[in-house]
């Protein structure tokens, strides 16, 4: 006998819904939180933009300009394991939310999404992994929108500054384990 998807054992004291905790596969043994946004060639990632709009905090996320821009397919990285709370398309393109538990990511502006979206009334949700690539990053300029959120037991999820996490946080190469294994691979 398999063990149930979720179990019903809290709720969201403002909306006062039920909220099935994380899948016990997305609580252990977290990664080490990353960067959405991957190491090309020698580009790190850089915060383009910070953005405060009411009660939403994010940044662009994106890299120096350079002419071939507009031609890459940049994937966009689940920053921790997680499960799909939210995804759709909209005016600006794609977005996704994930549940990390007591904090929650979201990013947007994407221009491809390969996630599945949380299916209605069944409520199953579809796990990630930290460093799964969830989408490809917008082209025009070449950016991702990254919102961190915040459980609090008073007020449900509250945007917070994602600036300090980003600092600690670590961006790092593709993994191997994600490459075609048709492909060469450099001998070290």
């Amino acid at each position: 006998m398999s063990e149930p998807f979720f179990e019903v054992t809290s709720h969201n004291p403002k909306t006062k819904r039920i909220r099935p905790p994380l899948h016990p596969s997305a609580q252990a043994k977290p990664q080490p939180w990353r960067w959405p946004l991957v190491r090309i060639g020698n580009r790190d990632p850089i915060v383009l933009a910070e953005h405060v709009a009411g009660e939403r905090r994010g940044v662009d996320l994106g890299y120096a300009v350079a002419p071939f821009d507009s031609e890459l397919y940049v994937p966009v990285q689940a920053a921790q394991s997680g499960e799909v709370a939210f995804a759709v398309e909209g005016v600006h393109g794609f977005a996704v939310s994930l549940d990390h538990g007591a904090l929650s990511t979201h990013y947007g502006h994407m221009s491809k999404m390969f996630v599945t979206r949380c299916l209605g009334k069944t409520r199953r949700r579809q796990h990630v992994h930290a460093g799964e690539v969830i989408g490809y990053a917008a082209k025009t300029p070449l950016h991702v929108r990254f919102e961190l959120w915040k459980r609090t037991d008073d007020h449900g999820f509250v945007s917070i500054d994602p600036i300090p996490y980003l600092n600690e946080w670590r961006s790092v190469p593709p993994d191997n384990a994600l490459r075609s294994p048709s492909l060469p691979t450099e001998a070290a």
